[in-house]
């Protein structure tokens, strides 16, 4: 025998209510629970009566029902499921069917505990992969970005203004008699090992880096594009020591910073 309610309150309701649709998935449905929950704010407005009036129409038009049958067959199921106990049914579907609400106590309310601790356990060990996988790719966002055309790092690269004034300085070839009147003071260490390392290609980084300890104000990302566009080729013959190109960079910008002194002070005097 169903237990009516005599003591009501939401929660409990709502509580009952959910454990019974977590283990009867497939009895419980949308126009179910609107129902059922209407049914219940219904009572409350009442006064929380143990049984009261549940005026067809007004259901039908609360909860968005069209069809007759559609809610007659949607409160029967509440009555089988016991939330609802039917104490008059209506003449017709005019009338209000005379209902209370029940206490149904067929689901086993462990059930819905347990799964929503499994759920909560779940999303947060998803949440700390989660956050250990973006720390990660912060992480590895630290990588140098690459320049299109180029290939080349640019997290460095100096102003366009610069580097354009350095390529005017290097519009041209420099031989490489030049480049070796200018050896960095490891040279001669070089030259005595038995045997010489290969060429690599700078990165802009490492020759910014060594500009700026030499503190030449040559840009790095100048000195590498320019390089990059003719293979990596003194005159006709492969670069065997960037180093020693950087010198002759900065003894060029050298000249060209004191020959502008020099015509700057002229066409002061003239003035």
């Amino acid at each position: 025998m169903l237990k009516i309610w005599t003591d009501m309150n939401v929660y409990d309701l709502s509580r009952i209510f959910w454990d019974y649709a977590f283990e009867n998935p497939e009895k419980i449905k949308p126009n179910h629970i609107a129902m059922y929950f209407f049914a219940i704010e219904h009572c409350n407005r009442l006064g929380w009566k143990e049984k009261f009036g549940f005026p067809t129409t007004m259901v039908m038009d609360a909860i968005s029902i069209k069809s007759y049958n559609t809610y007659i067959k949607t409160l029967n199921e509440l009555v089988e499921s016991g939330f609802i106990t039917m104490i008059e049914k209506s003449k017709n579907q005019y009338s209000a069917n005379i209902i209370a609400l029940s206490k149904n106590d067929k689901a086993n309310d462990k059930a819905l505990d347990k799964a929503l601790i499994k759920h909560v356990t779940k999303q947060v060990e998803s949440i700390v992969q989660s956050t250990s996988e973006s720390t990660v790719q912060s992480i590895d966002s630290i990588d140098k970005p690459i320049y299109n055309i180029t290939s080349l790092p640019i997290n460095n690269i100096l102003l366009e203004k610069e580097s354009k004034e350095d390529l005017k300085i290097f519009d041209s070839e420099i031989p490489e008699e030049e480049i070796l009147k200018h050896p960095e003071p490891e040279r001669k260490k070089e030259k005595s090992s038995a045997k010489k390392e290969k060429f690599k290609i700078p990165t802009v980084i490492e020759v910014q880096d060594y500009c700026n300890e030499r503190q030449n104000g040559v840009s790095g990302y100048s000195f590498v594009n320019f390089y990059q566009s003719k293979g990596w080729k003194v005159g006709n013959q492969p670069m065997k020591d960037w180093k020693a190109a950087v010198h002759t960079w900065e003894n060029k910008k050298r000249e060209n910073g004191q020959s502008k002194t020099a015509q700057t002070l002229t066409q002061a005097t003239r003035r």
